[in-house]
């Protein structure tokens, strides 16, 4: 492949079966090393991250199955004590590396403002609606990373804000992420849809 996205970072699981769980089998030592490594940063006041049991897998297989010159673009995460990559193996097929985080100061204005005019609908992505006054709540069942929490809309009714079950396909969030259902039709029914 000439483009890799790497989206996994250091919550990379080995597999359970099959034959790539035979292949990694012995390597499980090495993998044990990089999880402890990767837990010696983690907050000790609880238990909301927990990596992987195998954090440099997807970074693995991402250069592995990078062509010759190929791209990697790296969005999953590695927090600064991860020290292992298979660099040798990118510099050998003349791979260019790509990887941060998302520069949010150059897009984020602009998506509100998309969202704000009805340009960008983001109501399809949302998981779980919730109240303002449940905020902390949410945070805390987002950073738990329990299901159905990976994008979590806090209801406003302030004017220009996206009032829950707007947009097309509303409420019912990613299958991917088990997402929650959005308002029921009697609630979505009275959501003042006026433009400001």
């Amino acid at each position: 492949m000439d483009r890799v996205i790497e989206a996994v970072g250091v919550d990379a699981q080995r597999p359970q079966r099959g034959p790539a769980a035979e292949a990694l089998r012995e390597q499980a030592e090495q993998f044990d090393h990089e999880r402890e490594e990767a837990v010696s940063e983690q907050n000790p006041d609880g238990e909301t991250w927990v990596p992987g049991d195998a954090p440099s897998l997807a970074a693995r297989w991402a250069v592995q199955m990078a062509a010759k010159a190929g791209t990697i673009g790296t969005v999953g995460v590695y927090p600064p004590q991860v020290q292992h990559y298979p660099f040798g193996e990118a510099f050998m097929k003349n791979l260019t590396l790509k990887s941060g985080n998302c520069n949010h100061r150059r897009y984020l204005p602009e998506l509100v403002s998309m969202v704000a005019t009805g340009r960008l609908d983001p109501t399809p992505l949302v998981t779980r609606w919730g109240e303002e006054q449940d905020a902390i709540e949410a945070y805390r069942r987002f950073d738990r990373r329990e299901a159905g929490w990976t994008k979590v809309v806090l209801g406003v009714s302030d004017e220009g804000s996206v009032a829950p079950g707007l947009g097309e396909a509303s409420g019912t969030g990613t299958a991917t992420t088990a997402g929650s259902p959005g308002p029921s039709a009697d609630e979505a029914a009275n959501v003042d849809t006026r433009k400001p």
